[in-house]
């Protein structure tokens, strides 16, 4: 009796020092395999990551060493799996990642964009019609200040980050989705035969590219669509750098990172436009008013709220023009 009383205090003290809910079943067997002392926690350790493993067989000798030495995670990761959120192979993945990047938790890596998911592949988005039709005013980007608009969003409708299908590009575009829009393909243009001299127009601004210089017209064609947009109530995609280097090499050979701008106006810092980040799983951060990209002349540069983005420098290098979906 006293060894039984002994144990059960035990698996007491040892999920409250774990932070841990143990099972009906997964307390029977500590009770069934780890006598009450010296290593009773070692051995209720192995016990419960040996029933999880029975459980989800995909999990590798390496998952089940670093549950074990992380038995804090152990509840967490059980429930990813048993809700379906996860599979052993998406586990085995950030287990793989946190090894080699010791300074993230699980918990973070679930809830923010990191290089686990860098690589934003750039889907080949219709060539159809119909093309982005709203008009395009020009825009004096010299006015004190500039008109506010936004956030052309509700907050009630951001996509926010979620680990299993992130993609950066396909989740900004999502995010278009909530209120009808789209975007066309990076490399479309067309040609409007009733214009003067058969005027070429183009799908996508390339606002800026690494290793080359900045072009004015871009710049300038970039604010009046901006403008026109979000006076129009219309959101826009964007790409982003924030390193050297990108995983987007058949395009710009720049964009990191896409976002959705949903507004403009000036502040004490100077004229802006804000937008959501998909990089975060918390709507505050995902939606922060402090989400911005301000106008410097030549460039639009500024921060995000997402935890792990937040200590990069963010700069706008393309626009992809919104149409109806």
């Amino acid at each position: 009796m006293e060894e039984i009383i002994c144990v059960n205090n035990a698996i007491n003290e040892f999920e409250i020092d774990n932070d841990l809910e143990l099972t009906k079943t997964e307390s029977k067997a500590i009770k069934e395999g780890a006598s009450c002392g010296e290593g009773f926690e070692e051995a209720a350790i192995t016990i419960l990551v040996e029933t999880l493993s029975d459980s989800y067989p995909g999990l590798t000798e390496e998952t089940q060493n670093w549950i074990e030495d992380n038995i804090n995670e152990f509840g967490l990761i059980k429930s990813l799996l048993k809700a379906g959120d996860l599979d052993e192979e998406d586990i085995n993945e950030i287990v793989g990642f946190i090894k080699d990047n010791p300074n993230y938790t699980f918990e973070f890596i679930l809830n923010n964009k990191t290089e686990l998911n860098s690589a934003n592949t750039e889907t080949w988005d219709s060539a159809d019609g119909p093309f982005a039709e709203h008009p395009i005013e020009d825009f004096d980007d010299t006015q004190v200040p500039w008109p506010s608009y936004g956030p052309v969003i509700d907050k009630s409708d951001a996509v926010l980050y979620n680990i299993k299908d992130y993609d950066c590009h396909v989740f900004a575009k999502a995010q278009l989705a909530k209120v009808g829009y789209t975007i066309s393909n990076y490399f479309l243009e067309y040609v409007d035969e009733g214009s003067p001299n058969n005027v070429i127009h183009y799908e996508t601004i390339q606002v800026f590219k690494e290793f080359e210089d900045v072009d004015p017209t871009a710049i300038d064609n970039s604010l009046d669509y901006l403008y026109s947009a979000l006076k129009r109530n219309i959101p826009v995609l964007v790409g982003i750098s924030y390193k050297t280097g990108s995983s987007n090499p058949d395009t710009d050979s720049t964009t990191d990172h896409f976002v959705v701008i949903v507004g403009m106006g000036t502040d004490e810092k100077g004229n802006y436009f804000s937008f959501y980040d998909n990089g975060s799983a918390e709507l505050e951060k995902a939606t922060h008013s402090e989400n911005k990209l301000y106008f410097e002349g030549d460039k639009f540069i500024g921060k995000s709220y997402a935890d792990n983005l937040k200590m990069f420098t963010y700069r706008l290098t393309q626009i992809r023009k919104s149409k109806p979906e």
